[in-house]
């Protein structure tokens, strides 16, 4: 039986840095990987797991982490379509 985190619809996503460690999301846990585990990322990458001769390397799914900057935009883009334009005054 395959680990959940393993499997092919698992997806972890870069919460951000702190030293030589990247903050992980994965469901509702937070943990934290060494940078040197991880192919390059930046903040919002989602990474697949993917087995490779019994190894398991963290890959970036490009397609997912697109789609997912393009929604998170979109829905800030709806939040403030009535928004009031200029200075706001308090």
């Amino acid at each position: 039986m395959q680990a959940v985190y393993t499997t092919p619809m698992a997806q972890w996503i870069v919460e951000g840095f702190e030293q030589d460690l990247v903050r992980l999301e994965f469901e509702d846990l937070v943990l934290d990987f060494p940078a040197m585990l991880l192919p390059e990322v930046r903040v919002g990458d989602v990474l697949r797991l993917h087995e490779d001769g019994g190894w398991f390397r963290f890959v970036v799914d490009q397609e997912t982490t697109t789609k997912l900057k393009n929604e998170a935009q979109q829905a800030l883009a709806d939040l403030n379509k009535g928004a009031p334009e200029g200075d706001i005054q308090i």
